[in-house]
């Protein structure tokens, strides 16, 4: 939590509100491997980034990113481990 100075007798609400926005825009969600398969298979069907991003709840970022990890993915299938 970042912290912001500023006057707490006079803004108090406004602080706990700032602060409460700073926590939710922090938080990371996991990724299953069985997820990030689907992503790679809508890839490889002919769909764009950005619209496998809509329809998966992703950014486009990080359908890129499950692109670019592709090997990596397919060694975690094989050996059966699960990756984050």
């Amino acid at each position: 939590m970042k912290f912001i100075f500023i006057d707490l007798y006079r803004n108090s609400y406004l602080f706990f509100k700032i602060a409460n926005k700073l926590d939710k825009v922090f938080k990371r969600k996991g990724i299953s491997l069985e997820y990030k398969i689907q992503v790679l298979d809508n890839l490889k069907q002919g769909s764009g980034a950005s619209e496998v991003g809509r329809k998966f709840c992703l950014s486009e970022f990080t359908v890129r990113t499950i692109k670019k990890n592709e090997i990596s993915i397919g060694k975690s299938v094989m050996s059966g481990r699960k990756q984050r």
